[in-house]
């Protein structure tokens, strides 16, 4: 969702008010994102979500950003953003992502979960979801199967297993 959108959005699927903690383009988004949970603690908010834009694993520059990111912001959780479409790049993926959460000195901590989304769009081809879970001991947290709000589920192992065996 753009961020032009998002009142627009918010309207639409009947999801109350959603405020966004923007200061634009070209920031430092670890010192954003430090802010942003400074605020929300400041205003009464229960959630913040802090999107980390998109960073592919092959780009060392971009990634190497997220443990500044997890000592400034100090999250609660992490959970990365997958597509079931990725296939076998997933485990290469979610390996590095998890790895730039902790620095050097072995300081920070790893990712807490994943979400899947596009399930909606592989039909029986789950293998991502299984291969992500094995290579990293993480579990996978939430499911896209649609284009909703309403389409974000909670992972069920037994929906995973039926469809891993048909």
């Amino acid at each position: 969702v753009h961020v032009r959108n998002l009142s627009e959005l918010t309207a639409r699927e009947n999801l109350g008010h959603v405020d966004l903690y923007e200061k634009g383009y070209g920031k430092d988004a670890a010192q954003l994102a430090k802010e942003a949970v400074t605020y929300a603690a400041e205003h009464a908010y229960d959630v913040v979500l802090v999107d980390t834009a998109g960073r592919r694993h092959n780009d060392t520059r971009l990634m190497s950003s997220l443990t500044k990111f997890g000592q400034l912001a100090n999250p609660d959780k992490i959970f990365m953003v997958g597509e079931a479409l990725v296939g076998t790049d997933s485990v290469a993926q979610a390996r590095n992502f998890s790895a730039q959460f902790v620095d050097r000195q072995g300081k920070g901590r790893g990712l807490d979960g994943f979400v899947i989304s596009k399930c909606d769009t592989v039909g029986d081809m789950v293998g991502t979801l299984v291969s992500m879970v094995h290579a990293t001991g993480i579990p996978v947290v939430f499911l896209g199967v649609g284009q909703h709000y309403g389409d974000l589920r909670g992972l069920n192992v037994g929906w995973a297993v039926d469809k891993l065996m048909k």
